[in-house]
């Protein structure tokens, strides 16, 4: 880290803290708190949408001729296939990870 950061925020942090910074910290925290489950669905909302879309455009590929149609079969083949040794072998080796 640069020296002048590094000196700026033994500085800034070495005296006690404003009330109001406390205060607002701990509202951020509680807004953080309850606005996950909202973040948390416009995640789920977005995946849906993005994969909808490339949906479409796998359909659209499939349409214009037999190379997309199979590049997309070994595609879809492939990750299928890795999905399932992701599962199988990285779970089942650590447990820790699970």
């Amino acid at each position: 880290m640069h020296p002048f950061l590094l000196l700026l925020c033994f500085n800034l942090f070495s005296a006690s803290v404003h009330p109001w910074i406390i205060t607002a910290a701990n509202w951020w925290g509680t807004a953080l708190t309850y606005s996950g489950p909202a973040f948390i669905a416009m995640e789920g909302l977005s995946s849906l949408l993005v994969v909808q879309k490339l949906g479409q455009e796998g359909k659209r590929l499939v349409t214009e001729g037999e190379v997309y149609q199979f590049a997309l079969l070994i595609g879809s083949a492939i990750a299928y296939v890795a999905s399932a040794w992701w599962i199988v072998v990285k779970s089942f080796t650590d447990p820790a990870s699970s």
